[in-house]
């Protein structure tokens, strides 16, 4: 189920109609029209407040949850959720739609409630100087309760476009940038229009 399915489910099962709900939230009538019929999608910092309202966990809006039950999922693992490349730097990912789980990613047990994996595609975090590098294949698991902070290897979304990338979170002079490992990638400058998504807390690499 998507997000928008189930925002429109938990805002009926609530007695709210999309005036109300989005009187509480803050936003317009139309902003709600929008994330109910899938045009438009709640901010992330966004989520806490919606499914306070709502009356669910940030994992039920995400529509975790039922998939969580349907593949009786293991414990102490979080949902493998697909990835697809998009432009010549970004690796693009629809987090709020992950539908089945490829796959249960074990994790450590200190790992947020909303903690995801993604398998890394493209070259922009390989690093020729001897750092650790995230290959193609590798599987990165992703924590939201973590705190983004400079050196951090993070997922970061586009707030209009809803591309998201994973990079390296890093502050010089004063400005915050999204840093690929790979030197023959650019800089991409952290301004009102990125919001970070979650921290990389561990990776699996491919072996094969």
């Amino acid at each position: 189920m998507t997000i928008s399915a189930t925002i429109k489910r938990y805002r009926e099962l609530a007695g709210l109609s999309q005036s109300e709900l989005g009187r509480r939230m803050g936003v317009s009538y139309a902003a709600v029209q929008q994330w109910e019929s899938g045009a438009s999608r709640p901010r992330p910092k966004r989520l806490k407040d919606l499914a306070q309202i709502l009356g669910v966990s940030q994992a039920e809006l995400l529509g975790l949850s039922d998939e969580v039950q349907k593949a009786d999922r293991p414990v102490q693992t979080v949902p493998l959720i697909s990835w697809v490349q998009a432009g010549n730097w970004e690796e693009a990912v629809d987090i709020y739609q992950p539908g089945e789980a490829d796959a249960w990613v074990p994790v450590n047990q200190n790992t947020g409630p909303n903690a995801f994996a993604l398998t890394v595609v493209g070259d922009s975090m390989i690093s020729p100087y001897g750092s650790h590098s995230y290959p193609p294949g590798t599987i990165i698991v992703v924590d939201p309760a973590v705190s983004a902070d400079p050196g951090r290897r993070v997922v970061a979304r586009h707030v209009e476009s809803g591309e998201v990338t994973f990079k390296e979170l890093a502050r010089d002079g004063g400005s915050t940038y999204l840093k690929p490992l790979n030197p023959q990638y650019p800089l991409m400058h952290v301004d009102d229009d990125w919001e970070v998504v979650g921290v990389v807390v561990s990776s699996i690499q491919n072996e094969n």
